[in-house]
C-alpha cells in the first residue's frame, strides 16, 4: 500500500490534494510533489530555500495548476501609483504616510527600468532590488523599503485595489537590525557645547535658540527645520501637522 503524502492542500472547493517536499541534488530550493487533475505525478520548484517558507508557497503551487486565475489586467506604473494614492486619502491617511509610500513605489518603479508596471514585479526582481539597494542604503533604510513595498503589494494593491494577486515581497527576507542602543548627553556636555558655539560664533544667538528649542520641544531635528515662519503663534510654537508626522496642529 502507497505511503501517503504528510501534507494537505485544501482547494476553494474542498478538495484535497496530498503532497510532499524534497530537496534535490544540489538544488537550493524545496520541491513540491503531488499529483494533477489526471493523476499525473509533478514536481514543482517552491522557489524557497526555507523550509516553512516552501510549505507555506505549495498551497499555491498546487493552487496554480488545479484552479488557474484568468491574468488580471495589466496596469501601468502611473495608473498603480495614482490609484494607490486616491485609495491612501480616501483612507485619511497622514499626508506624510501617502507620500512616504508613493515615494517607494516610484523608487522601485526607478530601480526596475524596462518593467511596465508593478504587476512584472516578480520574487527574483524583488531580491534583485534589494541587492541593488543595499549597496546604497545602510541595512535600516532598506529594511524600511521592504517593509512598506510588502505593505504595499498586500494591503493596497492586492486586498484594496484588486490590482495584482501576487505579493513578490513575502519572500524577501529582510535584513537584521542590531538594537539602537540611545545615548543621553549629560548636562555638562550640553554646557560645554554651547560654550563651544559661543566661543566659534561670538554674539550669535540663533544656533544656542535652536539647539534649546530641540531640548524643550524634544522634536527631531527635520521637523524644527520645517518650521514655517508661521509657527511662532503668540508666543508659543505650533507645529503644523504637514510637518509634524500628524493629522492636527501641535
Amino acid at each position: 500500500m502507497p505511503r501517503k503524502a504528510p501534507r494537505i492542500c485544501i482547494l476553494s472547493d474542498a478538495r484535497r490534494v496530498p503532497f510532499s517536499m524534497k530537496r534535490r541534488g544540489d538544488e537550493p530550493f524545496y520541491f513540491i510533489c503531488f499529483r494533477d487533475p489526471g493523476r499525473k505525478r509533478l514536481e514543482r520548484s517552491s522557489k524557497e530555500p526555507n523550509r516553512k517558507r516552501a510549505e507555506e508557497a505549495a498551497a499555491q503551487v498546487i493552487k496554480d495548476v488545479y484552479e488557474p486565475r484568468a491574468p488580471r489586467r495589466a496596469v501601468t506604473w502611473e495608473a498603480a501609483i495614482g490609484r494607490l494614492e486616491q485609495a491612501m486619502k480616501a483612507a485619511n491617511l497622514k499626508e506624510g504616510t501617502v507620500a512616504d509610500y508613493v515615494q517607494q513605489l516610484e523608487l522601485l518603479r526607478d530601480a526596475a527600468g524596462g518593467t511596465l508596471g508593478p504587476g512584472e514585479i516578480t520574487t527574483e526582481s524583488a531580491r534583485a532590488f534589494k541587492e541593488g539597494r543595499a549597496k546604497r542604503v545602510c541595512p535600516v533604510t532598506l529594511h524600511g523599503n521592504l517593509n512598506k513595498l510588502g505593505v504595499i503589494w498586500s494591503k493596497w494593491l492586492i486586498e484594496t485595489l484588486g490590482l495584482l494577486e501576487d505579493n513578490p515581497w513575502g519572500s524577501v527576507e529582510k535584513p537584521r537590525l542590531d538594537e539602537p542602543v540611545p545615548r543621553y548627553l549629560a548636562p555638562a556636555e550640553w554646557r560645554a557645547f554651547f560654550a563651544w558655539i559661543e566661543r566659534q560664533y561670538p554674539g550669535w544667538r540663533l544656533p544656542v535658540l535652536f539647539f534649546r528649542t530641540l531640548l524643550v520641544t524634544g522634536r527631531r531635528i527635520t521637523t524644527l527645520c520645517s518650521l514655517p515662519a508661521t509657527g511662532l503663534q503668540e508666543g508659543r510654537l505650533a507645529f503644523p501637522a504637514a510637518t509634524n508626522k500628524s493629522r492636527k496642529l501641535r
